[in-house]
């Protein structure tokens, strides 16, 4: 069998027969694969601790007829760190999801999986994880050719006055003027202050996040559009909480 090798995440882990693990890694080179972790589930086996979730290691794998199998592991960095605080593990597993479900099998994205990495080194460190998942949450979207429509809305192109608010609807990808908005349903209220912030966490680099802040009151909306503009396109319901 063919061997190759990549740097990747653990996204996901699954018991498979006795004593292996099924495991969905996204790598940097290839995209999202799945493999099998021969003997794993065995206390003994050296690659047990490189294959929980979030994970980052460096791997070999061997190409299979149906399934790949991780023949190697080196352990890059386990994010153990995230565990000692469960809003912080609640935010690295939410992301994992997220990242999961907007991947298809073999779909190269390095830009998604360098979001994805430096979100689980903020979620270990000091920077508040609201702003973190939110971030992850504007920027996995915009990688993912998901980028919503904050300026003008998606029907006539009537420009939104920055000091006004406007609403967003999810399944047409941005905000509707006053007239636009008219019979339709599932429409989300964004204040200017909530829009604005969406834009600026489009553009917010892993450096500045520490002391990002959203404004009092507009985390419950900024999530809301978020996570509904990502539903629609992911097409299902994301089941992990996030901060």
């Amino acid at each position: 069998m063919p061997l190759y090798r990549a740097t990747a995440i653990v996204l996901r882990r699954r018991s498979f027969q006795e004593t292996d693990k099924l495991l969905t890694l996204f790598t940097r080179e290839f995209g999202k694969i799945s493999a099998i972790a021969k003997g794993a589930r065995r206390a003994q086996s050296r690659l047990v601790g490189a294959t929980e979730p979030l994970v980052y290691l460096r791997a070999q794998l061997a190409t299979g007829r149906n399934l790949d199998i991780l023949t190697e592991a080196s352990l890059k960095h386990p994010f153990s760190g995230l565990r000692e605080s469960p809003e912080r593990i609640e935010g690295a597993l939410y992301a994992a999801e997220v990242t999961d479900a907007l991947l298809d099998e073999r779909q190269s994205a390095p830009e998604l999986f360098d979001l994805l990495l430096s979100t689980l080194y903020l979620l270990e460190g000091d920077a508040p994880p609201a702003v973190v998942v939110r971030r992850f949450e504007a920027q996995a979207l915009d990688a993912a050719g998901y980028t919503p429509e904050l300026r003008r809305c998606v029907v006539c192109s009537a420009g939104r006055p920055q000091d006004r608010g406007a609403v967003f609807c999810a399944s047409l990808g941005g905000i509707l003027c006053s007239r636009c908005r008219a019979g339709r349903e599932e429409l989300i209220a964004a204040t200017a202050e909530s829009l604005n912030t969406l834009e600026q966490l489009l553009q917010l680099p892993a450096h500045a996040v520490a002391a990002f802040q959203i404004p009092p009151g507009e985390d419950t909306r900024v999530r809301s559009i978020l996570r509904a503009h990502l539903e629609h396109h992911v097409e299902r319901q994301i089941r992990s909480s996030p901060p």
